[in-house]
């Protein structure tokens, strides 16, 4: 989130997005149709512990800490994969948020089934500001 405010390519993400949708009839057809192609079946979730490991142990070189965040998405598939996400990076000691419940929102928070528009931005990011401030347990 940050980065979108000094990097051109990252912030003028949103702003392209939109104006492919004013400009290119069906595009949100084809965005949907799209999306429909990476839904997964919930076996298709495997969480390496030894990728979040290894993702930690670089952090730490750089004296950096690895944090997981889980934004909300549509899909069913990764609901039920939150609880493995939540295990798996427990037993790694890597710290996850999951600020935003996919069941606390509707449809109307999703540009697609994947991608959070305008108003789900806005949400999730207050509630990730807000889980970064609490301390951890």
């Amino acid at each position: 989130l940050y980065i979108t405010h000094y990097s051109p390519f990252w912030g003028g993400r949103e702003a392209i997005r939109y104006w492919k949708q004013r400009a290119l009839p069906g595009y949100a057809i084809a965005l949907d149709r799209q999306s429909q192609g990476m839904r997964q079946d919930h076996g298709d979730i495997q969480i390496d512990p030894k990728r979040l490991r290894d993702l930690a142990s670089l952090c730490a070189q750089y004296n950096s800490h690895l944090v997981l965040v889980i934004p909300p998405t549509d899909q069913p598939a990764d609901a039920r994969a939150v609880p493995q996400v939540l295990a798996v990076a427990s037993a790694t000691g890597v710290p996850v948020l999951l600020p935003l419940q996919n069941s606390s929102i509707d449809r109307s928070y999703y540009e697609d089934d994947l991608h959070l528009n305008a108003k789900g931005a806005r949400l999730f990011t207050s509630a990730l500001v807000d889980a970064l401030r609490e301390p951890e347990h």
